[in-house]
């Protein structure tokens, strides 16, 4: 079993392959790291090496009766108690078709406490032939007592190299273009699926007008960040992912740091080249950087905005916020 059809990440891909041929594996899997990068799509691989090859075409089609996958559920997109007690249920009764049963928990850092409390008894007690992986991007927010009775595996971002092959492959971009949407990518091959899909992204072009703006006045910033707002609540007809929502929030987040990032650099008179903001590298330089807040103060404010957001707190009453300390 190998997990040579994926992107990146060979350290895991290694590990995993060396688990799954030891027929040593563990019963709780944490697969942790950024988002977009394919943590969902290694835990399928390792399902498929946990249940067997023969087992290979119902998991691909969504229809094998010994998987399951759990998402958040309902407007405040997290795992209700009830879904783990369902698990717990299940796991209680012997596989069907295949000689293990594995369920896949996605996005594991939006459980309830009560949800928590409630895997963390399963996790003690590991029935036989069942297997859980969690899949998180915010592994801080994973109970410390979840964390150590998983197996961690740590992804990291994809490499530009990969992420602009990946792009040729799907597209017919010339290579200067491809070569720039690997860049913006920033490591993640969802958002390099999506440029493709829509390389003319409103909501980040929003987002520039605003860091790019002479000063953070409250009145001046009110309509862009309504707008910010409205167009990272809107959902297609066919969304039914009910945290999209925290998930395009936190990149509006890591934008942000980005930005500031890239400001730094600028300051210390760094190579252009090593600018996320490419694009608007003419903002970037227009920028005053006389009095820029350190990173590690942009990083502890967007760490409590993005814990704001989490907790159902309206994002432009936590963009204000920010803007307003920022400076």
């Amino acid at each position: 079993m190998t997990f040579s059809n994926l992107i990146g990440n060979p350290i895991a891909k290694e590990i995993l392959t060396r688990l799954i041929a030891s027929k040593k594996i563990p019963h709780a899997f944490l697969l942790t790291g950024p988002s977009g990068i394919g943590k969902r799509k290694f835990a399928l691989e390792l399902a498929k090496g946990i249940m067997g090859q023969e087992h290979v075409r119902k998991i691909e089609s969504g229809n094998h009766p010994d998987l399951r996958i759990f998402s958040p559920e309902g407007k405040s997109g997290m795992h209700p108690v009830a879904s783990i007690h369902q698990l717990q249920d299940q796991m209680a009764l012997k596989p069907f078709e295949a000689d293990s049963r594995v369920f896949i928990i996605d996005d594991a850092d939006r459980m309830l406490p009560t949800s928590s409390n409630a895997l963390l008894k399963t996790l003690e007690e590991p029935e036989d032939r069942n297997y859980i992986i969690l899949i998180t991007s915010q592994a801080d927010d994973v109970i410390p007592t979840i964390h150590s009775r998983c197996r961690t595996i740590p992804f990291f971002s994809i490499n530009e190299k990969e992420l602009y092959q990946l792009i040729k492959e799907r597209s017919d971009k010339p290579d200067p273009e491809a070569k720039r949407l690997a860049f913006l990518s920033h490591g993640s091959i969802g958002k390099a699926l999506s440029l493709l899909d829509s390389p003319l992204d409103p909501k980040r072009d929003l987002l520039i007008e605003i860091l790019s703006s002479s000063s953070f006045n409250a009145v001046h910033l009110s309509s862009p960040i309504t707008k910010l707002e409205q167009l990272l609540s809107v959902k297609t007809e066919d969304d039914s992912d009910s945290t999209r929502y925290y998930i395009e929030v936190d990149s509006l987040f890591e934008e942000i740091y980005y930005w500031y990032r890239d400001l730094h650099l600028l300051a210390l008179g760094v190579s252009p080249d090593f600018v996320f903001h490419l694009d608007h590298l003419n903002l970037l330089q227009q920028k005053d950087k006389s009095s820029l807040p350190s990173l590690e103060k942009v990083g502890k404010l967007l760490e409590e905005c993005r814990l704001a957001v989490h907790r159902s707190i309206k994002l432009k009453t936590v963009l204000e916020y920010l803007f307003c300390q920022i400076t």
